[in-house]
């Protein structure tokens, strides 16, 4: 009975081992690559962020559809994310006030920087418009080394404002 148990062991560390060696991660993740066809799309804008008493205004610009899903947001300089809101882009500056409260902006918070981002499905699904200019993933939108990510959703734009200090 105990070399039984033994055995069963050895081989549950021998396969553990194996897949630890091998990367159970399978392939490498990729950018997501354009259809044949597809016109390609340059995305820009700008992101700036203001402090004025105890509200917090991220501002920027972006030339993408009207209608599109963007996400406006604050994080710490530890990468917290301390406010955030999904709003519609209508075709003119973009501009999203926040308020500081105690519970969010403690006193571990020094400093912050605004985000404006654009995503295929991060928070929510964009019109059918919007998927036909730049792909379902966003794959038709090239990019540019800085602003525009990519992970297993897709291409994401971002455009982050200067970092300021809080207090």
């Amino acid at each position: 009975m105990l070399k039984k148990c033994f055995k069963i062991t050895a081989v549950a560390a021998a396969l553990i081992l194996v897949m630890a060696l091998a990367g159970c991660g399978g392939g490498t993740l990729k950018p997501p690559a354009m259809k044949e066809g597809a016109t390609p799309v340059t995305v820009t804008g700008s992101c700036e962020i203001t402090i004025d008493g105890d509200t917090i205004t991220v501002s920027g610009e972006m030339d993408i559809l009207p209608d599109s899903l963007v996400c406006v947001s604050v994080e710490s300089q530890s990468g917290i994310t301390l406010d955030s809101a999904v709003v519609t882009y209508k075709g003119e500056k973009i501009s999203q006030q926040f308020k500081i409260t105690e519970d969010k902006y403690d006193e571990s918070v020094v400093s912050v920087t605004g985000h404006i981002t654009f995503s295929p499905r991060l928070y929510g699904t964009q019109p059918e418009k919007v998927y036909e200019k730049y792909g379902t993933r966003f794959e038709n939108i090239k990019p540019d080394g800085k602003n525009v990510l990519w992970d297993s959703n897709g291409n994401i734009v971002v455009f982050a404002s200067e970092t300021v200090k809080l207090k």
